[in-house]
C-alpha cells in the first residue's frame, strides 16, 4: 500500500476500495500540483467551473497532490468510453501499485 505523497510518478495506481468506476491513477511526471494550478490561472477567464474549483482547492490545502484519472466504462449504446482527467487529491490517500491498466467492466 502507498500514499498519494509517496507515489512514483509514471507508474500505475489503483485505490484500495473500489469506486462505481474501473478507475486507475497516473502520477504526471513533470506537473505538479502548483505548476498545474499556475496554468490553470493564466488562462484568465477561459477556465471552467471544475477548474476553478481545484484552483480554490489548492489555496485552501497545498499539500495536496496532483494526478491523473482515468476511468473506463461503457456509455448507453455499449460502446467503450474512457474519461482521463486532472485531480487533487489527499496526500495521505491509500494507492496500490497495479502492473498493467485496469480493463473495461
Amino acid at each position: 500500500m502507498t500514499e498519494a505523497k509517496d507515489a512514483k510518478p509514471g507508474r500505475i495506481y489503483r485505490r484500495t476500495r473500489r469506486g462505481p468506476f474501473n478507475d486507475y491513477y497516473i502520477v504526471p511526471k513533470k506537473l505538479t500540483a502548483k505548476n498545474f494550478v499556475q496554468r490553470l490561472r493564466e488562462r484568465g477567464t477561459a477556465i471552467s467551473g471544475r477548474d476553478q474549483y481545484l484552483i480554490h482547492l489548492y489555496e485552501k490545502c497545498p499539500s495536496l497532490v496532483l494526478v491523473q484519472v482515468y476511468m473506463r466504462c461503457y456509455d448507453m449504446q455499449g460502446n467503450r468510453l474512457e474519461v482521463k482527467q486532472y485531480a487533487l487529491v489527499p496526500p495521505d490517500l491509500h494507492f496500490r501499485a497495479v502492473k498493467t491498466k485496469p480493463g473495461y467492466q
